[in-house]
């Protein structure tokens, strides 16, 4: 990826860039865009194992999608702590200080490993408890607990492979977690269908067969990116020397705390709107749960910007430039509302194409496709709340976007769910457009407390 070449201040290495210099907009995009791919195809493992799974009917699309949501609640706690991360190495960085830089990284892995055991270990043994409350269905349940239980072995190497990237993100290193995550997609798209079909030589494993692939494939990840952290010296220690310092792991803890708070609420957020679904049939919550994909799809592209424009505002912020930090959020929300605009006009217009990626039954395209054109309305106010969000977030600023996007959902998006889905005029339909009602009053909301600029003081 061109771009100038660092500049020596203080300890930071001439050979890596300086993303404090040069143009705003040019440094945006060249961080904005591999973090946009790379946070799509990071929950593309779940989407392509449900397009698969989907062809086993109902029960396995809606077992394996509530166990998916599971994850994804795990991985939010991670994203959150990867956040802190973020902000306190580009802070570094910013400031030049490439040795504390490394140190934070270093503790950073410490606490993904503790991560990775004690959410595996919870996966693993409670898998059938946890599928068990939301009172689906027996064989629902049994598939959701399947899925889990695998699901509970892959959550280690999905720990560390996914702090490794926040660590190269945060150092201005956004194409190599690309690249990884391109090749370990592909990987996936290839083995899901011989694991879950049982073609070939293999075994028709089923939901079984779509975890035991991402236990293969996040495996992959977390060695290729455990040797470019190593070989770019974003790390300066050997693992036997590894020590834990309590101030750093406190100081990444505090600032990563609100931000997997923030996450892990949202995703269980998404689970209670899933049970309101439940009184409406199966297909109802196949249905929403094939949209949540969808969802998650395009979440992550308006996510991977504002990663991006958290890291180089945590530069700016470092190194004291605060009006170029600032803007760099405004014109990512721009960018991101453009990009969001061409992605729900087709969606608005022929929802059918996409559902049928999905499912070809007929009940459930023609529910399905109604859910997405309601979500389309969203999409297109989307980047306002997501886009600040993550660039306040990434500055180190995490409790105040805790205590946004709490309100945002506790107070707006679950009431209003539960009252719309009740009344007799919008049925099931009513949770979408709750979807929808939240992201509008939650992009006023931060659109306010970005605008006033108190995330721009906040020490990490």
């Amino acid at each position: 990826m061109p771009g100038q070449p660092g500049v020596m201040v203080g300890n930071r290495s001439s050979s890596r860039r300086d993303w404090t210099q040069g143009s705003l907009v040019r440094n945006l995009w060249n961080l904005s865009w591999p973090a946009m791919v790379t946070q799509v195809l990071y929950v593309f493992g779940l989407v392509v194992d449900l397009v698969f799974i989907a062809k086993l009917g109902p029960a396995p699309t809606a077992g394996a999608g509530i166990g998916g949501m599971v994850v994804i609640i795990v991985v939010a706690g991670l994203s959150g702590l990867g956040t802190g991360v973020r902000a306190i190495i580009a802070r570094r960085h910013g400031a030049g200080d490439a040795a504390g830089a490394a140190h934070a990284a270093e503790q950073a892995i410490l606490v993904s490993i503790g991560y990775g055991v004690i959410i595996g270990a919870a996966l693993f043994f409670l898998a059938g408890p946890v599928m068990s409350l939301f009172g689906v269905a027996a064989a629902v349940a049994h598939e959701g607990a399947a899925y889990l239980q695998i699901w509970g072995i892959a959550a280690i190497p999905l720990s560390i492979y996914t702090m490794n990237f926040s660590i190269m993100q945060a150092s201005g290193d956004t194409a190599s977690p690309m690249k990884i995550m391109i090749l370990v997609r592909a990987l996936h798209l290839v083995i899901d269908p011989f694991l879950i079909f049982g073609l070939w030589i293999f075994p028709r494993l089923e939901v079984k067969g779509a975890a035991l692939t991402s236990v293969i494939t996040l495996s992959l990840a977390l060695v290729l990116t455990s040797v470019i952290v190593a070989k770019k010296q974003y790390v300066r220690s050997t693992l036997s020397r590894f020590r834990p310092n309590p101030g750093m792991l406190w100081r990444i803890t505090k600032v990563g705390f609100p931000a997997s708070i923030m996450g892990v609420q949202r995703s269980f957020s998404n689970l209670v709107l899933t049970s309101f679904m439940v009184p409406f049939g199966t297909a109802a919550v196949a249905s929403h749960l094939v949209i949540q994909r969808v969802d998650m799809v395009l979440t992550m592209v308006t996510t991977g910007l504002g990663i991006a424009s958290g890291v180089l505002a945590a530069h700016y912020l470092g190194a004291r430039q605060l009006d170029k930090a600032g803007k760099s959020g405004w014109l990512a929300v721009g960018m991101g509302t453009s990009i969001m605009l061409i992605c729900s006009m087709p969606l608005l217009l022929w929802p059918e194409i996409v559902v049928h990626i999905f499912t070809s039954d007929p009940s459930l395209v023609a529910m399905a496709s109604a859910f997405l054109r309601i979500a389309a309305v969203g999409y297109m106010c989307q980047s306002f709340s997501a886009v600040l969000q993550g660039t306040i977030s990434g500055t180190g600023d995490t409790l105040a976007t805790m205590v946004l996007t709490l309100a945002m959902t506790w107070a707006i998006q679950i009431p209003a769910a539960y009252a719309m889905s009740r009344t007799g005029y919008l049925s099931v339909y009513g949770v979408r457009w709750a979807m929808v009602a939240s992201l509008v009053f939650g992009g006023i909301i931060f659109i306010v407390y970005y605008w006033r600029g108190k995330w721009k003081t906040r020490k990490v």
